[in-house]
Formats: structure tokens, sequence, C-alpha cells
């Protein structure tokens, strides 16, 4: 299943996402089936393959592995007949590796692995790989190479009070050609979070926790001879580095389906530095205070009122999260 949430999401998720978050639910092991195959193919040559295993080893262990695959091997000018692809030739491979424990003192771990391939060029039907970056026929090439674990575990402590750890971390590397222009990019991302949730009487609950984020991102657009001269002035090169640990606190209100207040205070301690073209500056330190609030409200059935405010801070990166223009 996959579950959206509109505006800024709870201080548990940090102090971005001020426009929503989108969270992506996976089978489980040991209730899905055990081995599933689709295949597909069109009149274009678009091909897929979707594969799935599951496998559960005992009343604790269970593991599922998930392939994707795609590759479209036809350039095709239906729609516009204007000389340009209607769709990229693309390759893609994506795999996902879950587990899952479950000991009898009610400890629980999901831990996940993903690699993702994607191989695309784009623009002209005369455009092939490789063209000379100057050449007059418009084409767009990019690769993208992406590698993702994450891990959750919790225990409870007793009825009411439980204790939990989040950990992520992630690596991806691009480089496309748009034209005349090349870019490149590298960046790396790790999360840290250590929850504790506990009932306070009937109708309320309190989380709070510790986290630490490190995040680095370098960003080259130019010409297209950087890779031959990575030190040369005229390309635009960006660099970033962030550290940012931090503390959170949160009261939820629950009366049944009727009405939920959520009310949440993170502090979080900003330290980075910035490099452009080599010249290296160190950003100040910032205290980051970000309070938010949630309610939902549902008189009748089928009828929801929700209100949510608070602060968010986020660091832009110009040109990836532009990327598209």
């Amino acid at each position: 299943s996959i579950s959206v949430s509109k505006g800024a999401g709870t201080v548990k998720n940090g102090f971005e996402s001020i426009t929503g978050s989108i969270n992506l639910e996976y089978e489980k092991p040991q209730r899905g089936n055990a081995f599933t195959l689709n295949l597909y193919e069109n009149s274009d040559l678009k091909s897929e393959i979707t594969a799935k295993f599951n496998h559960q080893f005992n009343d604790h262990l269970s593991t599922g592995l998930y392939a994707f695959g795609t590759k479209n091997m036809m350039s095709v000018d239906h729609l516009g007949h204007d000389g340009f692809r209607d769709f990229p030739l693309q390759t893609q491979l994506n795999l996902v590796n879950r587990w899952l424990y479950q000991a009898d003192n009610g400890f629980h771990s999901i831990s996940l692995i993903n690699y993702t391939y994607e191989d695309r060029l784009g623009g002209d039907m005369r455009y092939e790989k490789p063209r000379d970056v100057y050449d007059s026929i418009y084409g767009i090439q990019s690769h993208t190479e992406r590698v993702f674990f994450s891990t959750k575990n919790g225990v409870p402590l007793s009825d009411k009070v439980s204790v939990g750890s989040q950990l992520s971390a992630s690596y991806i590397t691009q480089w496309g050609l748009y034209g005349p222009k090349e870019y490149y990019s590298d960046e790396s991302d790790c999360n840290a979070n250590l929850l504790m949730d506990a009932e306070i009487g009937a109708l309320s609950n309190i989380s709070s926790g510790v986290s630490f984020r490190y995040s680095k991102i370098m960003d080259a657009l130019g010409d297209a001879l950087w890779r031959d001269c990575l030190f040369d002035p005229n390309i635009a090169m960006v660099y970033n580095r962030e550290y940012v640990p931090g503390a959170f606190v949160e009261y939820t209100f629950k009366a049944d389906r009727l009405f939920t207040a959520t009310a949440g205070l993170r502090y979080d301690y900003y330290s980075g530095r910035c490099m452009v073209n080599y010249q290296g500056y160190e950003v100040a330190s910032r205290h980051l205070v970000t309070p938010r609030i949630h309610m939902r409200w549902e008189p009748v059935e089928s009828l929801i009122f929700r209100v949510s405010s608070g602060r968010v801070f986020r660091t832009p990166n110009l040109v990836a999260d532009n990327i598209g223009m």
C-alpha cells in the first residue's frame, strides 16, 4: 500500500517535509505468495518483468526478494511526428531484499536493502550513443545508480512503554547529458533515530527521542568537458555537507475515531559546510526549533476535517532540485 500525508509531518520525521510525505508499505513475507512472476511486452518492444519470492524460515524469521526490470528498445515518433522520440530508450533494474524478525519477548526488526539502476536516452530520433557533445543533433542521456538500506528495531519494556530505533543510509550517483550541458551528482545520506513511546492513561500517548543526520551532496554542471577538466573554474560545482543532531517530544490525544490531536516540538543543531567552485566557507551553526501541531476531527462518518500547522527547514540543492528544467 501507499499512504500520503499532506502538509508538514510530525516532528518524529525530522525538520523537513513541508509539503507532505509518502510512505510505502511492503508486502509482509510471511503473508505473501511464495512465488509470483509477471511478464509483459507491447508492440513498441517495451518489455517488463516483475518477480517476487517470499520465504518463512521459522516462526520468527522471514524474507522477501522482489525484482523489477524494464527495457524499452524501439524509438517511436507516433504522437507529434516532430522527429523526437515519444518515449526515451530505457533500461531499469530494481531489486529489494527485506527481512523480518520477531522474537517471543516482543522484539521486532525489519531490515531492507534496495538497489536501483537506470539508463535513459532521449531526444532527436537520430541521436544515438556515443555522440559528440557539440553535435547539432539534440539528445539527452542519463545514468543513475542508487543503493538504499534501512532497519527498524523495537522492543516493549512493559505493556505501556516501548523503545525503538530507526537507521537509514543511501548513496546515489547520477550522470546526465542534456544537449550541450553535462551534469554529475554524487550524494550520501544517513539518518538515525532513537525513540521511546509511552501511554499516559487511556487516551494519551507521548513520544520522545533523539536523532542524527549526515548528508553530503556534490553537483557539477557545465559544458560537457568537466570529466577531463575536473578543476576547470568554468564548471559550476556546488558541494554541501551537513551534520544535524536533534531531539524531539510529541504528545498525542485520541478520543476514539472522533478526534485526534498531536502537538510536537523538536530542536536541532545544524552545522554545515558549503563549497562553490572550490571556494569553501563554513556555514554558521544554527539552532533550529520546529513546532508542529495536527488535528483530525470526524464528526460523522465520511466527513473529516484536518488542520496542521508548523515550522519547517530545508537546505536547497539548486541543480538537483531543478533537474527537470
